[in-house]
């Protein structure tokens, strides 16, 4: 090729097989980094040679091991150090990208990280070696801490723990599967690598989360192409995750690949399994330090489907302000939308104090362009419904209603959790559609 940049160096043995060694990567502490494994070559020797194929680094030599110790406070604030350690092709990765880093932007980068384990983390302290990425004769390790607030979804009789993992997120495991879209093959799927990932999450809980009521059961998956194992258990009011994941060939066949899809809906269902703790026998006779902001006392979604591109979305919301900072919050509604394919009104929209019920007024409701309008020009223009509401006190009942019409749509899609911010005590879908017109749904 023109744009050939790459040697490999082949030394002959004693034995007459050769030691491949990569003389151009220059980020690597690995003679031969496993990203060039099963792969064929040629010597160039005078009398020639046979056609070799390198050998396949296995995913024992490539694993990224995380170990997390935390802790979770009274009011549900987390506070944690890790530590990671990279081998083989994780080395040699990320040891290339951060190269090309300034200090901050290798700070940055993990930052990015953190934030991905729990909502509104931060990074609170940041120890990367080597300093020079360049010397490889110090292998790249990690030591970081963290901190992130109200990690819980609690009332006063229970609580649900996700637990803090950066596996999901750093290892090259999580990557080497990015292209396995397709629901089936003809072809086998090269990952080219074979690694993997192990992690352990020691979690201290205070007392005022009470016991363990349930912990998630975890199926164990141990073939010849992949390990995908999990355990969680409770002792001493320490909350204890061991996790693996490996992926151990570098080829797929059409048949494996139908097992390898199976197997990743199953992982994907459990990792979104939570502990579960029980408080009462805690909450009562313990004073609860912390109150919702808001009680969500019902919410209803009604989709009228006209056609697959033309359908009517009903949102009714009834809830109560339970604390002043939840007044500060609920006080106004902020409804995006944009005029080009959507209509958007506010049907109703009520304060309740006692027997005192206020409307809000025209008056009150105003549109106005949306924030990021006058950065893009050349997109139709969203709108932003701001409606002010009357009246609201800690205790108040808030009742509105949003119309919402979407016209030449290319189909009809939505992803609607029933988990939200704020508790909630009842809620409902509904999706009325034309006879004639077929819908798939998933459930997760």
């Amino acid at each position: 090729h023109p744009f050939f940049n790459h040697a490999v160096t082949a030394a002959l043995n004693d034995d007459g097989s050769y030691l491949l060694m990569d003389s151009t990567d220059e980020n690597t502490k690995e003679l031969f980094p496993a990203y060039l494994c099963r792969k064929s070559y040629l010597v160039a020797r005078p009398e020639g040679d046979t056609l070799r194929c390198s050998p396949i680094s296995p995913a024992s030599e490539n694993m990224m091991f995380i170990d997390t110790r935390a802790g979770i406070d009274g009011r549900g604030n987390l506070v944690g150090q890790s530590s990671f350690r990279f081998d083989g092709i994780n080395d040699n990765a990320y040891r290339g990208v951060l190269a090309r880093r300034s200090p901050e932007q290798r700070r940055q980068f993990f930052e990015a990280v953190v934030k991905r384990v729990a909502p509104g983390a931060r990074l609170t302290s940041f120890e990367l070696s080597p300093t020079d990425m360049m010397n490889t004769d110090e292998p790249v390790a990690l030591k970081l801490g963290f901190v992130a607030e109200d990690v819980l979804i609690a009332n006063e009789s229970c609580a649900m723990l996700d637990l803090p993992r950066f596996s999901h997120s750093i290892g090259m495991v999580n990557f080497i599967l990015g292209h396995a879209g397709l629901n089936e093959r003809r072809f086998p799927f090269v990952t080219e690598i074979a690694c993997g990932v192990k992690e352990r999450v020691l979690i201290d809980l205070d007392p005022a989360w009470g016991e363990a009521e349930t912990l998630p059961d975890y199926p164990q998956v141990d073939t010849d192409t992949l390990t995908w194992q999990r355990s969680l258990t409770w002792q001493n009011r320490t909350l204890t995750l061991d996790s693996e994941f490996t992926i151990k060939t570098v080829e797929f066949s059409p048949t494996q690949y139908l097992d390898l899809k199976e197997k990743l809906k199953l992982f994907e269902v459990n990792v979104r399994k939570m502990a579960l703790f029980n408080r009462l026998a805690v909450a009562a006779g313990a004073d609860d330090a912390q109150s919702n902001e808001a009680v969500i006392l019902s919410q209803d979604d009604e989709y009228r489907l006209i056609s697959a591109g033309e359908w009517q979305h009903l949102h009714r919301v009834r809830k109560q302000i339970m604390s002043y900072k939840g007044k500060k919050e609920h006080s106004e509604l902020k409804l995006g939308y944009n005029p080009a394919w959507e209509e958007l009104s506010l049907s109703y929209a009520r304060v309740r104090n006692g027997d005192n019920t206020t409307p809000i007024s025209p008056e009150e409701i105003n549109i106005m362009d949306a924030a990021w309008v006058g950065k893009a020009p050349r997109y139709p223009a969203a709108k932003t419904l701001v409606a002010s509401l009357p009246g609201v006190e800690v205790g108040s009942i808030i009742e509105y209603e949003v119309r919402r019409t979407c016209r030449n749509a290319p189909f009809f899609a939505i992803n609607h959790s029933f988990q939200g911010f704020d508790p909630c005590k009842e809620a409902r879908l509904t999706i009325d559609a034309p006879a004639d017109l077929s819908l798939t749904l998933a459930y997760f």
